[in-house]
Protein backbone atom coordinates (compact mmCIF):
# COMPACT_ATOMS: atom_id res chain seq x y z
CA UNK A 1 0.00 0.00 0.00
CA UNK A 2 0.96 3.63 -0.51
CA UNK A 3 -0.71 6.48 1.37
CA UNK A 4 -3.44 4.05 2.42
CA UNK A 5 -4.21 2.97 -1.15
CA UNK A 6 -3.36 -0.26 -2.91
CA UNK A 7 -0.57 0.11 -5.46
CA UNK A 8 -1.02 -1.04 -9.04
CA UNK A 9 1.43 -3.25 -11.00
CA UNK A 10 2.12 -0.50 -13.53
CA UNK A 11 3.15 2.01 -10.87
CA UNK A 12 0.57 4.61 -11.89
CA UNK A 13 -0.17 5.61 -8.28
CA UNK A 14 3.54 6.05 -7.55
CA UNK A 15 4.03 8.28 -10.59
CA UNK A 16 1.00 10.41 -9.74
CA UNK A 17 2.00 10.80 -6.08
CA UNK A 18 5.73 11.45 -6.35
CA UNK A 19 8.41 13.67 -7.85
CA UNK A 20 11.90 12.38 -8.65
CA UNK A 21 14.96 14.63 -8.55
CA UNK A 22 18.37 13.31 -9.61
CA UNK A 23 20.93 16.06 -9.13
CA UNK A 24 20.59 18.86 -11.67
CA UNK A 25 20.15 16.64 -14.73
CA UNK A 26 16.70 18.11 -15.44
CA UNK A 27 17.98 21.70 -15.56
CA UNK A 28 18.54 23.25 -19.02
CA UNK A 29 21.67 25.50 -18.88
CA UNK A 30 20.59 27.75 -21.75
CA UNK A 31 17.23 28.60 -20.16
CA UNK A 32 16.52 31.01 -17.32
CA UNK A 33 15.19 29.81 -13.97
CA UNK A 34 11.68 30.91 -14.93
CA UNK A 35 11.92 29.26 -18.37
CA UNK A 36 13.18 26.02 -16.85
CA UNK A 37 10.16 25.79 -14.59
CA UNK A 38 7.74 26.61 -17.41
CA UNK A 39 9.26 23.87 -19.57
CA UNK A 40 8.98 21.49 -16.62
CA UNK A 41 5.28 22.30 -16.29
CA UNK A 42 4.73 21.46 -19.96
CA UNK A 43 6.70 18.20 -19.85
CA UNK A 44 5.78 16.93 -16.38
CA UNK A 45 2.41 18.46 -15.67
CA UNK A 46 3.50 20.95 -13.02
CA UNK A 47 1.35 23.88 -12.01
CA UNK A 48 2.49 27.16 -13.67
CA UNK A 49 0.65 29.25 -11.09
CA UNK A 50 3.08 27.92 -8.48
CA UNK A 51 6.24 29.13 -10.25
CA UNK A 52 6.57 32.43 -8.37
CA UNK A 53 6.04 30.75 -5.01
CA UNK A 54 8.43 27.89 -5.85
CA UNK A 55 11.26 30.26 -6.82
CA UNK A 56 10.73 32.28 -3.65
CA UNK A 57 10.65 29.10 -1.56
CA UNK A 58 14.14 28.08 -2.70
CA UNK A 59 15.55 31.62 -2.61
CA UNK A 60 15.79 32.18 -6.37
CA UNK A 61 13.04 34.76 -6.92
CA UNK A 62 15.57 37.54 -7.57
CA UNK A 63 17.39 35.34 -10.10
CA UNK A 64 14.37 34.18 -12.08
CA UNK A 65 15.69 35.66 -15.35
CA UNK A 66 19.28 34.40 -14.92
CA UNK A 67 20.43 31.61 -17.23
CA UNK A 68 20.89 28.35 -15.36
CA UNK A 69 24.41 28.09 -16.82
CA UNK A 70 25.45 31.12 -14.75
CA UNK A 71 24.21 29.65 -11.46
CA UNK A 72 26.34 27.82 -8.92
CA UNK A 73 25.87 24.07 -8.48
CA UNK A 74 23.96 24.71 -5.27
CA UNK A 75 21.61 27.16 -6.98
CA UNK A 76 20.95 24.70 -9.80
CA UNK A 77 20.12 22.04 -7.23
CA UNK A 78 17.66 24.43 -5.59
CA UNK A 79 16.14 25.10 -9.02
CA UNK A 80 15.67 21.35 -9.51
CA UNK A 81 13.91 21.18 -6.14
CA UNK A 82 11.67 24.10 -7.13
CA UNK A 83 10.60 22.13 -10.20
CA UNK A 84 9.66 19.15 -8.03
CA UNK A 85 7.66 21.43 -5.72
CA UNK A 86 5.51 22.49 -8.69
CA UNK A 87 3.95 19.03 -8.75
CA UNK A 88 2.59 19.44 -5.20
CA UNK A 89 2.91 15.71 -4.43
CA UNK A 90 3.17 13.98 -1.03
CA UNK A 91 6.35 12.04 -1.89
CA UNK A 92 9.73 13.38 -3.04
CA UNK A 93 12.41 10.95 -4.25
CA UNK A 94 15.88 12.52 -4.29
CA UNK A 95 19.11 10.99 -5.59
CA UNK A 96 22.27 12.51 -4.02
CA UNK A 97 20.77 16.01 -3.56
CA UNK A 98 23.92 17.37 -1.88
CA UNK A 99 26.49 15.77 -4.18
CA UNK A 100 29.20 18.23 -5.25
CA UNK A 101 27.95 21.06 -3.03
CA UNK A 102 30.07 23.17 -0.70
CA UNK A 103 29.08 23.41 3.01
CA UNK A 104 26.88 26.47 2.42
CA UNK A 105 25.11 24.73 -0.46
CA UNK A 106 24.53 21.63 1.66
CA UNK A 107 23.04 23.74 4.46
CA UNK A 108 20.74 25.53 1.98
CA UNK A 109 19.40 22.27 0.53
CA UNK A 110 18.94 20.66 3.95
CA UNK A 111 17.07 23.68 5.30
CA UNK A 112 14.79 23.77 2.25
CA UNK A 113 14.00 20.06 2.58
CA UNK A 114 13.29 20.31 6.31
CA UNK A 115 11.03 23.32 5.75
CA UNK A 116 9.18 21.65 2.88
CA UNK A 117 8.63 18.52 4.96
CA UNK A 118 7.25 20.56 7.86
CA UNK A 119 5.15 22.94 5.74
CA UNK A 120 3.60 20.31 3.46
CA UNK A 121 3.74 17.12 5.52
CA UNK A 122 5.64 15.49 2.65
CA UNK A 123 7.60 12.26 2.83
CA UNK A 124 11.12 12.73 1.45
CA UNK A 125 13.14 9.66 0.44
CA UNK A 126 16.83 10.36 -0.18
CA UNK A 127 19.29 7.99 -1.83
CA UNK A 128 22.80 9.05 -0.83
CA UNK A 129 26.28 7.95 0.23
CA UNK A 130 26.84 11.23 2.10
CA UNK A 131 26.04 9.81 5.53
CA UNK A 132 27.42 12.65 7.64
CA UNK A 133 25.47 15.22 5.64
CA UNK A 134 22.26 13.24 6.19
CA UNK A 135 22.77 12.99 9.95
CA UNK A 136 21.33 16.50 10.34
CA UNK A 137 18.00 15.85 8.62
CA UNK A 138 16.92 12.23 8.62
CA UNK A 139 14.09 10.65 10.62
CA UNK A 140 14.80 7.09 9.47
CA UNK A 141 17.79 5.56 7.70
CA UNK A 142 17.80 2.28 5.79
CA UNK A 143 21.14 0.89 4.62
CA UNK A 144 20.89 -1.48 1.66
CA UNK A 145 23.64 -3.79 0.47
CA UNK A 146 23.19 -6.00 -2.61
CA UNK A 147 19.43 -5.51 -2.51
CA UNK A 148 19.13 -6.48 1.15
CA UNK A 149 18.36 -4.20 4.10
CA UNK A 150 21.28 -4.51 6.52
CA UNK A 151 20.34 -1.73 8.93
CA UNK A 152 17.27 0.34 9.77
CA UNK A 153 17.76 3.16 12.24
CA UNK A 154 15.12 5.57 13.45
CA UNK A 155 16.39 9.03 14.19
CA UNK A 156 13.77 11.59 14.99
CA UNK A 157 14.71 14.89 16.58
CA UNK A 158 17.92 16.79 16.02
CA UNK A 159 21.31 15.35 15.14
CA UNK A 160 23.53 14.62 18.13
CA UNK A 161 27.14 14.21 19.12
CA UNK A 162 28.34 11.84 21.83
CA UNK A 163 31.14 12.91 24.14
CA UNK A 164 33.06 10.97 26.80
CA UNK A 165 35.05 12.63 29.57
CA UNK A 166 36.28 11.67 33.06
CA UNK A 167 35.53 15.22 34.26
CA UNK A 168 31.84 14.59 34.93
CA UNK A 169 31.12 17.61 37.11
CA UNK A 170 33.06 20.01 34.91
CA UNK A 171 31.33 18.76 31.75
CA UNK A 172 27.85 19.57 33.01
CA UNK A 173 28.89 23.03 34.19
CA UNK A 174 30.48 23.76 30.80
CA UNK A 175 27.48 22.48 28.82
CA UNK A 176 25.13 24.65 30.84
CA UNK A 177 27.29 27.67 30.00
CA UNK A 178 27.10 26.75 26.29
CA UNK A 179 23.28 26.74 26.46
CA UNK A 180 22.91 23.46 24.55
CA UNK A 181 20.52 20.56 25.04
CA UNK A 182 22.23 17.53 26.57
CA UNK A 183 21.61 14.34 28.55
CA UNK A 184 23.92 11.84 30.30
CA UNK A 185 23.74 8.33 28.80
CA UNK A 186 25.93 5.77 30.59
CA UNK A 187 29.55 6.88 29.97
CA UNK A 188 28.58 9.44 27.32
CA UNK A 189 27.05 12.88 27.12
CA UNK A 190 24.52 13.13 24.27
CA UNK A 191 24.49 16.72 23.01
CA UNK A 192 21.95 17.91 20.42
CA UNK A 193 23.42 19.80 17.48
CA UNK A 194 22.14 23.37 17.26
CA UNK A 195 19.74 23.66 14.31
CA UNK A 196 21.50 25.00 11.22
CA UNK A 197 25.03 24.04 12.33
CA UNK A 198 27.09 21.38 10.60
CA UNK A 199 27.71 18.46 12.96
CA UNK A 200 31.52 18.57 12.60
CA UNK A 201 31.69 22.32 13.22
CA UNK A 202 29.35 22.04 16.20
CA UNK A 203 31.46 19.22 17.68
CA UNK A 204 34.63 21.29 17.25
CA UNK A 205 32.99 24.28 18.95
CA UNK A 206 31.84 22.18 21.91
CA UNK A 207 35.22 20.47 22.36
CA UNK A 208 37.04 23.81 22.16
CA UNK A 209 34.74 25.33 24.78
CA UNK A 210 35.14 22.33 27.09
CA UNK A 211 38.93 22.23 26.88
CA UNK A 212 39.10 25.97 27.54
CA UNK A 213 37.22 25.26 30.77
CA UNK A 214 39.69 22.55 31.79
CA UNK A 215 37.59 19.55 30.72
CA UNK A 216 39.46 16.48 29.46
CA UNK A 217 37.69 15.04 26.38
CA UNK A 218 38.46 11.36 25.67
CA UNK A 219 36.15 10.68 22.73
CA UNK A 220 33.71 12.46 20.41
CA UNK A 221 31.47 10.80 17.84
CA UNK A 222 28.31 11.64 15.94
CA UNK A 223 25.23 9.84 14.74
CA UNK A 224 26.59 10.14 11.21
CA UNK A 225 29.80 8.41 12.30
CA UNK A 226 27.78 5.50 13.66
CA UNK A 227 26.01 5.20 10.33
CA UNK A 228 29.33 5.16 8.50
CA UNK A 229 30.56 2.32 10.69
CA UNK A 230 27.52 0.23 9.77
CA UNK A 231 27.87 1.17 6.10
CA UNK A 232 31.53 0.16 5.90
CA UNK A 233 31.22 -2.72 8.33
CA UNK A 234 30.26 -6.33 7.99
CA UNK A 235 27.14 -7.03 5.87
CA UNK A 236 25.82 -9.20 8.64
CA UNK A 237 26.42 -6.67 11.41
Amino acid sequence: KMFGMATDPGGKLLRQSSAFVTGTSGVYPSLSCDENLRVFCILQGGKPERIDAALAYVGLAALRHRKAATLSTGMRQRLALAAAFLLDVPLLLLDEPTNGLDPDGIDDVNQILRRYRDDHGATIVISSHQLEQLSNIYDDVILVREGRIVSHQSGGGPASIFLRSPSIGLVETALRALDVSYVKQDQYWKIDVVDGEETDLFAARVVRALTQRGVDVCEVSSRGSALAQVYHGDPGS
